[in-house]
């Protein structure tokens, strides 16, 4: 990991701090409300915190299409957790509709950063898939590698 990335998880953590004691004590709607705009200001670990709120209705109604959003979010900027949790939802069909290559791109992205349990679910489900499925989402993950290098 980079020096600015850790800076940056380390600053992200720090703003979570306050609300912790709330979520902790299973006070979901007071740590929602601190996090979420956190969240919306690009904290990553807000962003996946948030999207296990809407995943498992804590604090919120239960909603996957927003936790999905969220952990898309945090995916996006290269959280391998979040890149290996979202393939899982796609895998399953979670919040979207279930998509072979979006599951299979996310886990190749989070077996790139050294995920073992991501590379274990791609070899998985690229027993499921086409050739033309596979390099699709071989395709996908290497044009999104791109984008955050």
């Amino acid at each position: 990991m980079s020096k600015t990335k850790e800076l940056r998880l380390e600053k992200d953590l720090e703003d979570l701090k306050p609300a912790m004691p709330a979520y902790q004590s299973k006070d979901f709607a007071t740590a929602f409300s601190a996090w979420l705009p956190l969240a919306e200001q690009g904290n990553v670990l807000a962003q996946k915190l948030i999207s296990s709120m809407y995943h498992y209705g804590n604090g919120v109604s239960q909603n996957y299409v927003d936790a999905l959003k969220w952990l898309t979010k945090a995916a996006q900027q290269g959280n391998v957790d979040a890149q290996h949790n979202l393939g899982l939802m796609y895998e399953i069909g979670i919040g979207a509709p279930q998509d072979f290559v979006l599951a299979c791109k996310w886990f190749i992205l989070a077996a790139v950063q050294g995920n073992e349990e991501a590379m274990e679910a791609k070899d998985k489900i690229q027993d499921d898939m086409t050739l033309d499925q596979i390099a699709e989402a071989q395709k996908l993950a290497s044009g999104f590698i791109t984008i955050i290098e």
